[in-house]
């Protein structure tokens, strides 16, 4: 026979036998047997469903669906409903709130939903773990859990990022794409603007600037000893936070001589800033002119002669000119 009770609680059943032999008397005997319940705790399953199932590494709105099956023979209340991340569901979401205290019947299923955004590196995949806690209606009785993780993975940003270079040759505080220089020799500032486009963070790698493809300087050589700060030397290894600028500065003294030995008539030279986002890396350049001053030729003239006096009648005299470069 089948015999169910409550925990803690105790059938018992005696049987009588009564007997008969022929001599027409009879006997007769019985026994008791005693069957204690004890408790079954309540089993459930779960199940964690993520839509959708990858975001950019930037971040992305993912919904989680929870259903949650009662695969026991009796009732069950949801009691508890937590996740290692968003911590406790019926707290952190209405559509789990109303699942506190819910019965489900034996075969039944209760399900929420809710949403997070979720961002990280395309590496590390998030993870998230709920697990549910059941009772049934046995007073004392063991509980039962079940739980389910949900996994998004995250697809790489591709860097989105600007570099523009201008500067400052005629010493007017105000930074153009090209300016005219001051005297030959003179010293003049580059600026070096840095644009995030997106919302990852971005380390700046290496800075280098190039005259007519050669390096002129790059990395710690990137100094300023004007007024203007960061160098861009110091900005070496240090990151561009997401959709946001660094501006950096250096100096460089005019001008470039071409193969001619002459002073070139304009310098136009690139600076190329290397990028990182972790995954991946992106060269982002841009170029900046100084125009060098027209200076017209100076020089000095002497005229010399060893006769300071002749005969009237004429005599040869030699003269002597000499033309410096000034």
């Amino acid at each position: 026979r089948t015999l169910s009770g409550e925990p803690g609680t105790v059938h018992e059943n005696t049987v009588t036998v009564t007997v008969i032999d022929n001599d027409d008397s009879t006997a007769s005997g019985e026994d008791t047997a005693t069957v204690t319940f004890f408790d079954v705790p309540p089993t459930v399953t779960i199940t964690k469903t993520p839509d959708p199932a990858s975001v950019p590494e930037t971040g992305g709105a993912v919904t989680f669906t929870i259903v949650v099956t009662n695969t026991s023979a009796e009732p069950v209340q949801i009691v508890s409903l937590t996740d290692t991340v968003f911590g406790d569901l019926f707290a952190a979401d209405p559509s789990c709130a109303a699942l506190q205290n819910t019965w489900i019947d034996p075969g039944g299923t209760a399900s929420c939903a809710f949403t997070a955004t979720v961002q990280g590196e395309v590496a590390l995949p998030h993870t998230n773990t709920v697990t549910v806690t059941v009772e049934d209606n046995d007073e004392g009785g063991e509980p039962g859990t079940a739980s389910d993780d949900a996994t998004v993975a995250f697809t790489d940003v591709p860097i989105d990022a600007t570099v523009t270079k201008d500067n400052d040759a005629d010493d007017d505080t105000v930074f153009t794409d090209t300016e005219v220089a001051g005297p030959i020799g003179a010293t003049v500032t580059f600026r070096v603007t840095i644009e995030n486009a997106t919302a990852e963070e971005l380390t700046i790698v290496s800075i280098v600037d190039r005259v007519d493809g050669a390096v002129r300087a790059q990395d710690g050589a990137l100094t300023t000893a004007s007024a203007y700060a960061p160098a861009c030397a110091d900005v070496i290894g240090t990151t561009v936070a997401g959709n946001a600028t660094v501006v950096c500065y250096f100096d460089a003294v005019m001008p470039i001589d071409d193969d001619a030995g002459d002073a070139a008539p304009t310098e136009t030279d690139e600076v190329t800033v290397t990028l990182s986002d972790g995954e991946s890396t992106a060269l982002r350049s841009d170029t900046s002119s100084v125009l060098l001053p027209n200076i017209p030729p100076q020089i000095d003239v002497t005229k010399d002669t060893a006769a300071t006096s002749i005969p009237e009648t004429g005599a040869t005299v030699s003269f002597t000119v000499t033309v410096t470069n000034t």
